[in-house]
C-alpha cells in the first residue's frame, strides 16, 4: 500500500466504514438489487483482513474478528429482519449466532493468513467458508438462507450451471472473484504496473465470463 493508504487504514474509523459497506453491500441481492454486487462485496473484509496481518504486532486477531461480525450483523440484520414478525427472540437468536459463526470463520481465515502464505491462506478461508455453509444444511441449526450461492436468486439466466455444482459453486464463484477483485485494487493501491496486475484482471474476466456464458448457453 502507498503511505496514504496505509494511513487511511490506520483509522479506526475508516475500518469501521469498511465493515459497514461489506454488511450492507452482502445484503443488497437479497433486498432485491442486482446479484452481481456479491462479487465486490467481500472486497472490503479483504481490505481489513490485508492490514491485521500486516500489522499483527500492534492489532490483536480479535480487533479483526470485531470488524467482521459487525460486518456481518448488518449483512443478517438487513437480510432476516422478517424473521422478527413471527418471532422476535429467535430473530434476534438466528441474526446474532449466524453473524458470531460467520465472523468465527473470517477469523479462522485470518490465523491461516497469520500462519500460511497468501495464497493457501485464502484457500483456507475458502474451504472454511464453503464447509461452514455445507455443515448449514446439515446440522441442528441450520440456516442456509444467507449462503452466497443464495444470492443469485433473481439471476436465473447466468447460474444455469448451478445444475452441476449446487448452491456452493455459487458461493465458491463470489469468493474466488472477490479475491481476484481485492489483487486489483490492491495493484492499483500501491500503483504497481498494469504487468504486475495483468494476470489478475485476466483471470477475473475468465471467472466472470465464462460462466455466465455457459450458462445462457444452458438457458
Amino acid at each position: 500500500m502507498t503511505l496514504k493508504a496505509d494511513i487511511l487504514m490506520k483509522s479506526r474509523l475508516f475500518r469501521i466504514f469498511l465493515s459497514v459497506l461489506s454488511g450492507i453491500i452482502l445484503s443488497l441481492p437479497w433486498l432485491g438489487f442486482p446479484s452481481w454486487l456479491l462479487f465486490i462485496s467481500l472486497v472490503p473484509l479483504f481490505l481489513l483482513q490485508n492490514f491485521f496481518v500486516k500489522n499483527k504486532a500492534v492489532y490483536r486477531g480479535v480487533s479483526f474478528w470485531g470488524h467482521t461480525l459487525l460486518a456481518f450483523l448488518i449483512w443478517n440484520g438487513l437480510s432476516t429482519w422478517w424473521i422478527a414478525w413471527a418471532t422476535f427472540a429467535g430473530a434476534v437468536m438466528a441474526i446474532v449466532v449466524n453473524s458470531f459463526l460467520m465472523s468465527l470463520v473470517w477469523w479462522l481465515g485470518y490465523a491461516a493468513r497469520v500462519h500460511l502464505k497468501q495464497i493457501a491462506g485464502y484457500l483456507a478461508l475458502t474451504v472454511f467458508w464453503i464447509s461452514f455453509e455445507f455443515f448449514h444444511y446439515h446440522w441442528d441449526i441450520e440456516w442456509p438462507w444467507l449462503n452466497l450461492g443464495n444470492g443469485f436468486a433473481n439471476s436465473i439466466k447466468i447460474i444455469q450451471w448451478f445444475e452441476y455444482t449446487g448452491i456452493l459453486g455459487g458461493t465458491l464463484w463470489v469468493i474466488i472473484v472477490n479475491i481476484l477483485a481485492y489483487k486489483v485494487l490492491e495493484g492499483i493501491i500501491a500503483k504497481v504496473s498494469f504487468k504486475a496486475i495483468r494476470q489478475y484482471i485476466v483471470y477475473l474476466l475468465i471467472l466472470l465470463v465464462a460462466p455466465i456464458i455457459l450458462s445462457l448457453y444452458l438457458y
